[in-house]
C-alpha cells in the first residue's frame, strides 16, 4: 500500500471533531519555537515527505501550516488553539528579535485569512495551494 493510500485510510477513520478543525486558523507551537499563527491543513494534500511524517504523527496530532515560515509541522491539540480567542495572550508572549519580523508577518496573514470564511480557506486546501501570501 502506497503512502497516499495509507494516509487516506488513516484520515477515513478520523473522527468529525478532527476533520472538523481542517481549514481552521491557529496558534501552534512545537519545541523551541513561540505560539505561531498557524493554519490546520489535511496533509493529504501535501508532498509525500510531509505525508510521510503524517502517517507517523497522525494519530495524536494535528497537521499544521505555520505562516511565513512556509512550512508544515504536526502538533498536538493542547499546542494547537483557537487564534481568535487567544489572539491577545498570543501577542504577548516573548518572541526572540531573530523571530519578530516573521512572526509579525504570520500574524498578518493569520488576520487576512480570519476575514476569509472556513470553506475559502478549504478550497485552498483541497487545491494544494500554499495559502499564506502577501495581500
Amino acid at each position: 500500500m502506497g503512502i497516499t493510500s495509507k494516509l487516506n485510510k488513516i484520515m477515513e477513520g478520523k473522527k468529525a471533531s478532527y476533520l472538523n478543525r481542517i481549514g481552521e486558523i491557529v496558534w501552534a507551537k512545537i519545541e523551541g519555537y513561540p505560539f505561531w499563527p498557524s493554519l490546520v491543513w489535511d496533509p493529504r494534500n501535501c508532498s509525500e515527505e510531509v505525508q510521510r511524517e503524517a502517517v507517523m504523527n497522525i494519530d495524536n496530532s494535528y497537521c499544521v501550516y505555520f505562516y511565513d515560515c512556509r512550512e508544515y509541522g504536526f502538533t498536538t491539540s493542547k499546542n494547537t488553539i483557537s487564534f481568535l480567542e487567544n489572539e491577545s495572550a498570543m501577542l504577548k508572549q516573548k518572541i526572540k528579535k531573530s523571530e519578530k519580523e516573521g512572526f509579525d508577518l504570520a500574524y498578518k496573514l493569520a488576520k487576512i485569512d480570519s476575514r476569509k470564511t472556513k470553506e475559502e480557506r478549504l478550497q485552498f486546501i483541497k487545491n494544494g495551494n500554499q495559502i499564506a501570501r502577501n495581500d
